[in-house]
């Protein structure tokens, strides 16, 4: 058996570790404006920007925010922002984003954990950009009203 020189080998190794990168699946990294637009318009609940803005009013814990978007955003729902398709679904581990028209179990799925999408909403919320200022007026009575009539049906 004859054995490779020691040129031959490195050109070996070097031709693997080649090959090697080009196989590594692509990372999606999705776009600040994409997170952001699903934040404030994906939630498949009624007024689930106010009911965000009444958990911040009332000074939770980021962590019971976190845990509240989960019941707010549900199922999936698709954008297209900048003239390009996005798509959202959302469940347990997060809200997972891709390009295109799915995102469950996709693997190029950006997955954005709860905490942290209560995180950026909490700045958006800061820098004014999360909802209206009529929403944000209006939350605690649309809380109040959502109580009553959950107690009244």
């Amino acid at each position: 058996m004859l054995v490779p020189s020691e040129a031959d080998q490195i050109e070996i190794i070097d031709l693997h570790e080649t090959e090697s990168t080009h196989s590594v699946p692509f990372v999606f990294s999705v776009p600040q404006l994409v997170t952001d637009t699903f934040l404030q318009f994906g939630g498949n609940t009624t007024n689930h920007r106010q009911a965000i803005v009444t958990d911040f009013m009332k000074q939770f814990p980021i962590e019971t925010i976190a845990e509240h978007l989960q019941k707010l955003y549900h199922g999936g729902n698709g954008m297209e922002i900048n003239g390009r398709q996005y798509t959202a679904w959302y469940d347990e581990s997060g809200i997972h984003i891709s390009q295109g028209n799915r995102a469950r179990y996709m693997n190029q799925s950006q997955v954005i954990s709860w905490l942290d999408a209560a995180k950026r909403i909490e700045t958006m919320m800061d820098a004014r950009q999360f909802a209206t200022m009529l929403e944000i007026a209006e939350a605690p009575a649309t809380e109040r009203k959502q109580i009553a009539q959950t107690l009244w049906y």
